[in-house]
């Protein structure tokens, strides 16, 4: 996994940031997105925690018992962006 220097010093693993940015406005769940990336869920998690808790990504809960879901933020788009090679979203 591609790892770069995120908000405050973090590890940011860029990869999973363009492949949310890639599936598009809507969440998705961490296996979803494991398998749009071809790896395992349980690697996943861990990297998506990270990227919530530095605000790139954000977690979102639908009913009781449904998986959480995982979408980019705006904060993550202007990382992706300053990191290049991502369009920004005019939505």
């Amino acid at each position: 996994m591609r790892h770069s220097k995120g908000p405050g010093g973090r590890s940011v693993d860029t990869r999973i940031l363009r492949e949310l940015e890639n599936i598009g406005p809507h969440p998705v769940t961490a296996n979803e997105l494991a398998s749009a990336l071809a790896t395992p869920a349980r690697s996943i998690a861990p990297a998506l925690q990270a990227l919530v808790r530095a605000g790139l990504a954000e977690r979102q809960w639908g009913v009781p018992r449904s998986p959480r879901m995982y979408a980019l933020t705006d904060a993550g788009r202007d990382y992706l962006t300053r990191q290049g090679g991502v369009v920004p979203d005019v939505r």
